[in-house]
């Protein structure tokens, strides 16, 4: 990232065009903001989180995926603005058919047509696809996609990458790294890892530029998972796969919007199942989990696209993400305490905020009367205030992990689909099945009596 910075500092001319496009954007969403929130207008009336979804969608990849980074942290950014983000999803149109066409023809070293209507001859010999669409069926930050036929008849999708994308990204992350440095020296709202939030979701987006690391993430994770039967992941065509064209099996299936409540529910049921088995069974979790990367198929499978962004959770983390439900549910604060530094959110010298004063804050809303709470997403929000007063790390795997958690959590809510119940089989046959020594261990001490013998009720 500093390299990035020296960079662009050799070209400041390019740097502040686009730093006085961004101010445009955040400074039409601030002034909105501070107005409504002056004139005291009612939630359900604002048009804040619109203006500013609208905006961060129109400054491309980096600020969309920042923003849905950041949307499981407000603690930096508030309640309000993060329940917006989200529901952020591209809203970039097409580049042209005609530079797509390029840009296949030079990653795949072919001199001829790409689709056989342009070709003079029928075909493989003058054409690369037997067809493709005339026009994108679908257009992101990144990338277009086009539906095509290979051909042996086999049809497909082919994602082209957008030209010029490393080069806007770079200097998107560097803009926006500038950003959260002037936000930490000003001490604006206490928050001290900003830029490694920066680096991770840099790291993720250099990552999503490279086709063929997509497809290999697409194979591991269809293998890791082969024990779901519903699951569908779609294969690439490797001779027709390069680092900016990826050609994969077609999927012949709805989105969910266009589905019944019903097949809506089995929908929702079958990605948190899914989601469940990534994190605590493979320890492979898909980071962007969004309606628009899930497909019900024609025969009722739960469909997975765009394996660009994931995350690695090691059996360690595993056994302490499901060891904390264990540790909740027998009262064990201690052992709780020992998983959550092995997931590195808490500290090794305990720590809590205080204010002038010298006071600590009351978090506890009322000892002896606890809070129900009806989905995974409050669940985060009251841990977030916590982990906030307490000093709680926050390592960037885990914002990974709660993006995916909390936008699966969003359409469980709007299908009245209770997340817990579905996600706690897994979670609880991950904390009986330990890898570790130190899970067998204290899987062992939670079981056994002093005398040995199994302690049934626990079980």
């Amino acid at each position: 990232m500093l390299d990035i910075g020296a960079y662009f500092s050799k070209s400041p001319t390019e740097l502040a065009g686009r730093m006085a496009e961004v101010l445009s954007v955040i400074g039409r969403v601030y002034a909105t903001w501070q107005y409504e929130e002056r004139m005291g207008i009612p939630l359900e009336r604002r048009t804040r989180g619109k203006k500013l979804r609208d905006g961060i969608a129109r400054l491309g990849p980096v600020f969309i995926k920042m923003a849905q980074t950041l949307s499981t942290r407000p603690d930096i950014i508030g309640e309000e603005a993060a329940d917006n983000l989200m529901v952020l999803q591209d809203q970039v149109g097409p580049f042209s058919t005609e530079e797509a066409h390029a840009i296949i023809k030079r990653e795949l070293s072919w001199d001829g047509a790409v689709c056989e209507r342009d070709a003079s001859k029928p075909g493989p010999a003058y054409s690369l696809y037997k067809e493709l669409s005339p026009e994108p069926i679908a257009a992101a930050s990144i990338g277009q996609v086009y539906a095509g036929r290979l051909h042996d008849g086999s049809k497909v999708a082919v994602k082209v990458q957008r030209p010029g994308m490393a080069r806007r990204i770079a200097l998107d992350l560097h803009i926006i790294r500038l950003g959260f440095g002037w936000v930490e020296e000003s001490g604006l709202n206490g928050s001290e890892d900003l830029d490694k939030i920066v680096d991770q979701v840099g790291a993720g987006i250099f990552q999503e530029l490279d086709y063929t690391i997509e497809a290999r993430n697409a194979d591991e994770f269809r293998k890791s998972l082969r024990f779901l039967d519903y699951l569908f992941v779609p294969r690439h065509h490797a001779n027709m796969t390069t680092k900016k064209v990826l050609t994969q099996q077609w999927i012949q299936g709805r989105p969910m919007k266009s589905l019944s409540l019903e097949e809506q529910k089995l929908m929702v049921q079958m990605g948190v199942e899914c989601s469940s088995a990534q994190l605590f069974r493979t320890g492979l979790v898909h980071a962007d989990p969004h309606e628009g990367n899930m497909l019900f198929t024609d025969d009722g499978k739960l469909a997975l696209l765009d394996f660009g962004l994931i995350c690695r959770v090691d059996d360690d983390q595993q056994e302490a993400m499901a060891n904390c439900i264990l540790n909740i549910l027998n009262s064990q604060w201690g052992e709780l305490i020992d998983n959550l530094r092995i997931m590195d959110m808490l500290p090794q010298e305990p720590q809590m905020w205080i204010d002038e004063n010298g006071n600590q804050a009351d978090y506890t809303q009322g000892e002896g009367n606890p809070k129900v709470r009806a989905n995974f997403t409050e669940l985060v929000l009251d841990l977030t205030k916590i982990s906030t007063a307490y000093r709680f790390n926050l390592p960037p795997y885990m914002v990974f992990v709660i993006r995916s958690l909390t936008t699966l959590d969003f359409a469980a809510a709007r299908t009245n689909c209770n997340m817990y119940e579905v996600a706690a089989p897994t979670a609880i046959f991950r904390a009986l099945s330990p890898r570790t020594d130190r899970g067998k261990k204290a899987l062992e001490q939670m079981l056994l009596d002093k005398d040995g013998d199994v302690n049934w009720s626990k079980l």
